[in-house]
């Protein structure tokens, strides 16, 4: 299992494990493919998206961002100082993609695409790993998971598929059609997988089975 340089002190609510996951999942993603990373917040798990990924391999972030302060302060993991800083950019630019774009800084803003609208909205659907961590109410997180679910080349990658979120599991088990559903165990990894029933993501479903159930 690989060991990828994620940074711990970006602000969020992703557990280290987790990031842990996303950067060695993205690894998997063939060259020249594409992420989609639906919730982006501060930058916590698109930053580990971005360091596990491949070069050729393109990640575009979508998130509302607008509010200030997406989230209460003490919901975020990370430095304390680091979310103060990105809260008061946002509230002198009243945009909360600005704190994420100072975050993640100019070399990893210009290597990426930004997108500030709805999921609802998305017109390219064409990705190899979707990352859906955006609104968690249930018609949201079945929009999210129906415009990927039907295509064999992209594997749906989720958070919060816990206790917390019942909108979250119903809508993974009201919409997972055919696909394989993994759901790792322990308290430290909140999220779910479908694997497409053929294709690419299935001859590295070994791979991700591993990935999800290692004990980082």
């Amino acid at each position: 299992m690989k060991k990828f340089n994620n940074r711990l002190d970006i602000p969020g609510m992703t557990f280290p494990r987790e990031l842990d996951i996303l950067s060695n999942i993205a690894s998997l993603v063939p060259e020249g493919g594409k992420i989609l990373e639906i919730g982006s917040c501060f930058g916590r798990s698109a930053h580990a998206l971005y360091t596990g990924k491949k070069e050729t391999v393109k990640l575009t972030c979508l998130d509302l961002w607008g509010d200030t302060i997406p989230f209460p302060e003490n919901s975020y993991h990370g430095s304390k100082e680091l979310l103060n800083d990105a809260i008061n950019i946002s509230f002198e630019r009243q945009n909360s993609r600005y704190g994420f774009e100072y975050i993640l800084g100019s070399e990893i803003i210009n290597d990426i695409e930004i997108i500030q609208d709805s999921s609802s909205n998305l017109k390219d659907f064409n990705f190899d790993l979707v990352f859906i961590d955006g609104d968690h109410n249930y018609s949201s997180v079945s929009t999210d998971i129906n415009n990927f679910v039907f295509n064999s080349n992209t594997l749906i990658l989720g958070d919060d598929a816990n206790q917390s979120n019942w909108d979250v599991i119903k809508a993974i088990w009201d919409n997972k059609r055919n696909r394989t559903l993994i759901v790792p165990s322990g308290q430290d990894v909140k999220f779910f997988a479908l694997i497409p029933p053929n294709g690419y993501w299935v001859d590295h479903s070994n791979s991700i089975l591993e990935i999800l159930r290692y004990e980082f």
